[in-house]
């Protein structure tokens, strides 16, 4: 018997015993044996299609986001169950990026830094996906430049994130 798979995509160490991995419109999770010991539909997590964005949140939660979702889903990073969703109020000029490659980190107090795929920039939102700040380009001269450069970050993105820098963090390990 043969089944067609598409993935794995994303994959998290949830704990130092659990690992979750996306496969198809499921999330799974496995144990440190790597056996499966239970499977999530999209669906089940508030998502249409499978999760590309598995990023830990305050308070044991998880956020997680797909490109086909406008809607970022905030689920409990115990048993999965969904939060809340979460709108992202996306710049003007960044308004058809919602469904584009993008990467994220959520800050201890819950802000949420976006690295956008295509626009070369990071943008902050609230916890509550409201719009702060973003990262600047600024022009770059000499033979080894490259075309874009980052600028410097704005203010409530260096607050947001400086404990994050400034931890230890202990990830699981598995």
């Amino acid at each position: 018997r043969s089944v067609a798979l598409q993935g794995p995509g994303t994959l998290r160490a949830a704990t130092a015993e659990t690992l979750w991995l996306v496969v198809n419109d499921e999330l799974w999770t496995l144990d440190r044996s790597g056996r499966r010991t239970g499977v999530h539909a999209a669906q089940q997590l508030g998502l249409t299609v499978a999760a590309s964005n598995i990023v830990p949140a305050p308070a044991g939660q998880v956020l997680l986001t797909s490109r086909g979702d406008l809607q970022w889903q905030v689920v409990d990073g115990a048993t999965l169950a969904r939060v809340r969703s979460i709108t992202p109020q996306w710049p003007a000029d960044f308004a058809d990026n919602d469904l584009r490659a993008i990467h994220l980190a959520v800050a201890p107090d819950g802000d949420i830094a976006v690295a956008t795929g295509g626009g070369h920039t990071v943008l902050l939102f609230d916890a509550q996906g409201r719009y702060k700040a973003r990262t600047a380009l600024a022009p770059v001269a000499g033979p080894d430049a490259s075309p874009q450069r980052w600028g410097q970050l704005p203010p409530a993105l260096q607050k947001s994130f400086r404990p994050l820098v400034e931890a230890q963090v202990d990830y699981p390990t598995l």
